[in-house]
């Protein structure tokens, strides 16, 4: 997100990791040339050896009708479209064989989606994200929200861990979602200032910090304990039950299908695109590629 989001991560990780292990790249899901470009990027340099990804997308907009340039709402482009195609893109890499643990032992490929137990509350229906190219999730769009179009989109994630999980049964590849929980991070940034400043005292003193709520995402992207759990929904590293919403097999199939040609409509010849791999498989953000 900019060469100041860059020094930031590098400082943040400096005193745990040696700098020539830690690499940032520019990255932005709301710009499927943006994931492309960081995909490839990745691969270039890491090929055969990216083992686990998290994929992080948290995006509220306040104001309703933000598009990004593909026409989907900027929201869901960022928090749903960006993720599928950049794990699309990254598919060859994931379920290749098995990698090794610092045992030693052979690990699953692990990918772990960050999501909100405010998918209980979203609302998704894929024919109308279908019939309007991802402008709107439902029916009741123009009547939700800031947050509950937020929580549509975790909805989406939900229904993408599970349509992924379905995707990979069987292969040397771990899908898992994880809430971290209310944290007070710049998820708020959209929103007016006067909003920011009345509710900052809450978010402070109520809400999770970055560092707490990080815990549970690494332990889902790296403990032992979570190996073979592929399809399963954390928090701080215990089981717990997604919405009934999340449990739609049918639409985790037909989301994953419909964001797959969204995401390929976005290659356009004129434009000198190279064909798509949500094609060839019928088909704020952060991204970290953790090797």
């Amino acid at each position: 997100r900019g060469e100041a989001a860059r020094r930031g991560i590098l400082a943040s990780v400096g005193g745990t990791l040696p700098a020539p292990r830690c690499e940032v790249l520019p990255l932005d899901l709301s710009d499927l040339g943006s994931v492309r470009t960081f995909a490839d990027e990745c691969r270039r340099r890491h090929a055969g050896n990216i083992s686990v990804v998290v994929a992080v997308a948290a995006e509220i907009v306040y104001e309703e009708g933000r598009q990004a340039a593909s026409g989907a709402d900027l929201s869901f482009a960022t928090n749903q479209l960006g993720l599928q195609a950049l794990l699309a893109e990254l598919e060859p890499e994931l379920g290749s064989s098995p990698r090794r643990g610092a045992s030693g032992l052979r690990a699953n490929r692990r990918v772990v989606i960050v999501g909100s137990r405010l998918e209980a509350r979203g609302s998704v229906d894929p024919e109308v994200v279908h019939s309007t190219g991802g402008a709107r999730l439902n029916k009741g769009w123009a009547g939700r929200d800031a947050m509950l179009r937020y929580a549509d989109t975790k909805l989406c994630n939900m229904l993408l861990a599970a349509a992924l999980a379905e995707r990979w049964r069987g292969k040397a590849v771990d899908v898992l979602a994880v809430t971290p929980g209310m944290v007070h991070t710049g998820l708020w940034r959209h929103f007016p200032q006067w909003y920011q400043a009345l509710t900052y005292p809450v978010r402070a003193l109520a809400l999770r910090s970055a560092d707490d709520a990080a815990q549970g995402v690494v332990f889902a992207a790296a403990a032992i304990e979570a190996d073979g759990k592929s399809g399963a929904y954390l928090s701080d590293g215990l089981e717990v039950e997604p919405s009934q919403g999340a449990k739609d097999g049918k639409a985790a199939a037909r989301l994953y299908e419909v964001c797959g040609e969204l995401i390929a409509a976005d290659r356009s010849p004129r434009r000198g695109r190279r064909e798509d791999p949500c094609r060839r498989v019928s088909m704020q953000t952060e991204q970290t590629v953790r090797l």
